[in-house]
């Protein structure tokens, strides 16, 4: 991630990965119920 925020800068890198990780979030947010937004930050992170 470091070398591609050198390569590309801070700015492409959020237009490169805002739309992925946005689907990711939102496919998280539907299938981990854990009570808690930390704990399921946590699992989301392991997977």
């Amino acid at each position: 991630m470091f070398s591609l925020t050198q390569a590309i800068g801070i700015s492409g890198v959020a237009k490169r990965e805002l739309v992925p990780f946005t689907i990711a979030f939102v496919i998280a947010e539907m299938f981990y119920k854990l009570g808690s937004f930390a704990f399921e930050c946590l699992a989301f992170l392991a997977t």
